[in-house]
């Protein structure tokens, strides 16, 4: 019931994370809402803009290392690894994403691409994102968690080609009220080549 507006600064970074939204466009025609987060996207090898202010991280840093920030109202993570930025001003309800270079994105990043900000935005919109997958129908379905590499994405695709309605393998989000309810965050699903015969 939310809406939220994607404004890219690069074509190259466009074209790597829409994708994975896809299935959430609004279609041509519907009344436009005000949006209640507008995410601003940029990566300054295509732009030429200069990377903003980030922390002083090691070269010997983990791949999967972050560095966060909480400033009421402004909330804020880097990842050095990717070089990846997020800050989210949750009054204003504006947040940036920027990247050093699109085309070095992860494809792990690009299948489920602004994480974090998302993560605190359904946060004040009772919501919970899970690292889960899920399915169903419209009157009910399964989540399913675990560990990384427990078969939650292995399950979840293959149900496609079900009656099953799929929501996502590796992110949702999830809510108890007014009752349990799963929402799809991605239109991507992640599958090691060597689960293929799976």
């Amino acid at each position: 019931g939310s809406q939220v507006t994607l404004r890219f600064a690069s074509a190259e970074l466009r074209e790597r994370l829409t994708p994975a939204f896809a299935h959430l466009v609004e279609h041509r025609g519907r009344r436009r809402r005000d949006a209640n987060l507008t995410v601003h996207l940029w990566d300054s090898a295509s732009t030429g803009a200069d990377p903003p202010l980030r922390p002083h991280t090691s070269s010997e840093e983990a791949a999967g290392a972050l560095y966060h920030f909480d400033e009421p109202p402004l909330r804020g993570v880097y990842q050095p690894g990717i070089e990846a930025l997020s800050v989210l001003d949750s009054e204003a309800g504006i947040a940036w994403y920027w990247v050093a270079d699109a085309a070095d994105l992860p494809s792990w990043e690009q299948a489920c691409p602004i994480r974090q900000i998302l993560f605190w935005s359904l946060g004040s919109r009772g919501y919970l994102q899970v690292h889960g997958a899920a399915v169903g129908r419209p009157a009910g379905g399964v989540l399913i968690v675990g560990p990384a590499g427990s078969g939650k994405s292995t399950v979840a695709l293959a149900c496609l080609g079900s009656d099953l309605l799929y929501a996502g393998d590796d992110y949702v989000a999830v809510t108890l009220e007014p009752s349990p309810r799963v929402a799809s965050l991605y239109n991507s699903g992640k599958l090691d080549g060597s689960h293929v015969q799976r």
